[in-house]
């Protein structure tokens, strides 16, 4: 028998596809993909499960720290491990949208948006 040494598990880095639709390992798509692609406009995070993000009432997180420059937008949420994050990945003009449930935690989330593109992700 062969003996496996246990590692801690670390989190992996999870970014929003560029537009919708697009691959998507790693999130599972909410609503219709658009017959166009939709490129990605910004990044919400919420601490639940799927489907937090449609409630009345969602307990969305506002980032940590939020800073402009040159017209640029970084946005930051930092975790401390009683949250239960749910990264929700917005596309321009589109009702539809991806998420995914963050486990393991990660240590952050980050979006960047200029005013040609928008990256997020977490790791």
């Amino acid at each position: 028998l062969a003996v496996l040494a246990a590692r801690p598990l670390e989190a992996a880095t999870l970014s929003c596809p560029s537009q919708l639709p697009s691959p998507h390992a790693g999130f599972e798509l909410v609503g219709r993909a658009p017959s166009h692609p939709r490129p990605l406009d910004g990044l919400r995070v919420y601490d639940g499960p799927p489907g937090e993000e449609s409630r009345h009432s969602p307990a969305e997180l506002a980032p940590d720290e939020t800073t402009e420059h040159q017209g640029a937008l970084t946005a930051t949420w930092t975790f401390t491990g009683d949250e239960a994050p749910l990264m929700v990945c917005v596309y321009r003009d589109s009702s539809s949208y991806y998420r995914a449930a963050l486990r393991p935690l990660p240590k952050r989330c980050t979006m960047n948006r200029s005013l040609s593109r928008t990256v997020a992700g977490c790791a």
